[in-house]
């Protein structure tokens, strides 16, 4: 017994040290879309930025450019690169107490697409073969950010930078896509697209929280989602008994409450819902600030019958905004 107390003693000494020594070589990191294949927007300064730990010396080198910084008191750390032009594609190095490399950066225009089904809806999804077999450009590159919701200001997305090719055009916005191909034919530079979006969402979802409040609008908006919140307990409670006598019903009992139009219970809006207001700014926008854009695409719609027209007049409001908060 004494033997394996011993034992225990020692793993559990060896786990912390090796947390403290975790926690005081932590390794310097960058914001989500910086990863193998970025796109960087041309002729405009650059931010980039990351975690490290504070008072950390950082160094960012891309290209002839080299600029460093000290992460502050809370670990955050961001540089500028200056203003470039389209070119070859280049490696980006950031050193901190360990060193970052990103493969194949390339300069050109970038854009943000976001917003609901117009924009969620992929290149697979047209059934044009055709459009997919001749795909291949290595010009044209998207970042999907991966679906998420949160309460409060997130930091961090997961995504990878695609270069476009018949492998993976699939799953690029449609939308997106062909204006991708158009611009890039034009302009001759690369072009970047930021798919933020998902189907079946409303524009006050994808509105910061300030923006909401500052905005008399969507005042509405918050009164409806306060009701929600106060009815969850009750709809949770109904639900749970719906779905307990789902999963106890016969095959038979469910399709005959299909023909009532009762089907599977589905859970309730909770405060952690795509619905809620700001939740996938908060997700899936904000993690994005500030990487530097040409522009927007936004794509989304108002439920609220009574605010839909003051809700459109405000759209360009919402667009000025996010260019706000991306910088």
């Amino acid at each position: 017994m004494k033997i394996k107390f011993l034992l225990r003693v020692v793993l559990t000494g060896i786990a912390l040290l090796t947390a403290l020594t975790g926690a005081l070589h932590a390794d310097v990191s960058l914001a989500p879309l910086f990863v193998d294949h970025a796109v960087l927007q041309r002729r405009v300064a650059v931010p980039v930025w990351g975690q490290a730990l504070p008072g950390e010396a950082v160094r960012v080198e891309f290209r002839e450019h080299a600029v460093a910084t000290v992460a502050d008191e809370g670990g955050r750390w961001r540089v500028q690169l200056p203003p470039m032009e389209a070119g070859a594609p280049g490696e980006l190095v950031v050193t901190g107490k360990n060193v970052l490399r990103l493969a194949d950066v390339v300069v050109g225009e970038v854009w943000l697409c976001g917003g609901q089904s117009n924009m969620a809806f992929r290149v697979e999804e047209l059934e044009r073969p055709e459009v997919i077999a001749e795909a291949t450009n290595a010009q044209i590159r998207h970042f999907a950010v991966g679906f998420a919701v949160a309460a409060s200001p997130a930091e961090t997305a997961k995504g990878a930078w695609q270069i476009c090719s018949p492998a993976t055009v699939g799953k690029f916005t449609a939308t997106g896509y062909y204006f991708a191909r158009e611009l890039q034919q034009r302009l001759g530079v690369p072009v970047g697209l930021i798919n933020s979006s998902v189907g079946g969402t409303q524009i006050e979802s994808w509105m910061s929280a300030e923006a909401l409040a500052s905005n008399p609008a969507f005042a509405v908006v918050q009164a409806r989602w306060a009701a929600v919140i106060g009815d969850y307990p009750s709809q949770r409670r109904d639900y749970e008994a719906a779905l307990a006598w789902w999963k106890k019903a016969s095959g038979r009992e469910r399709l005959e409450s299909a023909k009532q139009g009762k089907r599977k219970p589905t859970p309730p809006r909770s405060a952690l819902h795509r619905d809620a207001p700001a939740s996938l700014f908060n997700a899936m926008i904000n993690p994005l600030v500030p990487y530097a854009l040409r522009g927007i695409s936004l794509r989304s719609r108002c439920r609220q019958r009574d605010a839909q027209r003051r809700v459109w007049r405000t759209l360009s409001r919402v667009d000025h905004g996010l260019a706000r908060a991306l910088g």
